[in-house]
């Protein structure tokens, strides 16, 4: 699962990086709409913010497409 939502240096040499870049966002957003994914994914993110001493978060969210 994790290799069909991320890019590594062996994508480095595909004709078209933005298409596959593309594809991961199209992969992540079914799993982002289920409660429960989205709510550790974001758990997740905010403890890497706060970890990295991070001074500035944009949020950007779409709650209304939740499946609970």
């Amino acid at each position: 699962m994790y290799r069909s939502i991320t890019l590594g240096t062996e994508d480095l040499d595909r004709a078209d990086i933005w298409e596959e870049f593309e594809k991961c966002f199209s992969r992540i957003n079914g799993l982002q709409s289920y409660e429960a994914v989205y709510s550790a994914w974001n758990k997740h993110e905010l403890k890497v913010i706060a970890d990295e001493n991070e001074q500035l978060l944009e949020i950007r969210s779409f709650l209304a497409d939740l499946v609970i």
